[in-house]
C-alpha cells in the first residue's frame, strides 16, 4: 500500500479550505513595516501585511490597528503563511462608534473624532471643536467661542491691535452730531 503524499490528503485539503478565510483577532502589532498577529481559535498567525484604504503615490492611508480588534484573515491557497489581516469588525469589546445611518463618523476615542452629517463637517478634540457647512464655520474652545457666517460672532471678547470690542472707550465724545474719536 501506497502512502498519499500530505498536500494531497483529503485531511489536508479539508485544513486549507478551512484556512482561506478564519475570523480572528489582533494579538501583536508591529509598526514598521505595519503588521499584526492574529488569534485564530487556538492558533496565533505569523507575523501578516494589514489592508489599508490606499497604497499608493497619490493616495495613501495609515491607521495602525490595536489589540484586541477583531478581523478576517484571507490566505491564498489556505495557506496562513500567504495570509493578509482584514480588520475592522465590531465586537462588544470594540463597539461602533455611532448609530446613526445618515452619517459618517471616524472616531479616535469618543474626545477625538471627525464627523459628517447633513452638510456639516464637525472636527473635535476634546473640549475644541470646528464645524463648517455652507453657510458658518464656527469654532469652539472650552474659554471661546468664534462664529462666521452671514454675522461674525465672538464670545467672550475680540481684541484687535490691543484694542477690546467689548472694553475699549472712545475719546472725545461730544452732544450732537460729532464723530468720536478713535478707540482706546
Amino acid at each position: 500500500m501506497t502512502e498519499t503524499p500530505q498536500q494531497e490528503s483529503p485531511y489536508e485539503l479539508t485544513r486549507r479550505l478551512e484556512n482561506l478565510a478564519r475570523r480572528g483577532t489582533v494579538a501583536e502589532v508591529r509598526a514598521k513595516p505595519l503588521a499584526v498577529r492574529m488569534r485564530c481559535g487556538d492558533n496565533t498567525t505569523d507575523w501578516l501585511q494589514v489592508q489599508c484604504l490606499r497604497a499608493g503615490t497619490q493616495g495613501s492611508t495609515f491607521w495602525a490597528p490595536e489589540v484586541g480588534e477583531q478581523g478576517l484573515v484571507l490566505s491564498v491557497g489556505g495557506d496562513m503563511r500567504q495570509g493578509v489581516a482584514l480588520l475592522g469588525l465590531y465586537s462588544e469589546q470594540m463597539d461602533q462608534p455611532s448609530d446613526g445611518p445618515p452619517h459618517i463618523k471616524l472616531n479616535k476615542d469618543n474626545t477625538h473624532f471627525i464627523r459628517y452629517e447633513s452638510g456639516a463637517l464637525t472636527l473635535r478634540i476634546e473640549d475644541a471643536s470646528i464645524t463648517i457647512s455652507r453657510d458658518d464655520i464656527t469654532l469652539r474652545t472650552a474659554n471661546a467661542s468664534l462664529s462666521v457666517g452671514q454675522l461674525v460672532r465672538a464670545a467672550p471678547d475680540v481684541v484687535a491691535g490691543a484694542i477690546s470690542l467689548v472694553h475699549h472707550v472712545h475719546g472725545g465724545v461730544r452732544s450732537g452730531d460729532s464723530n468720536t474719536g478713535e478707540p482706546r
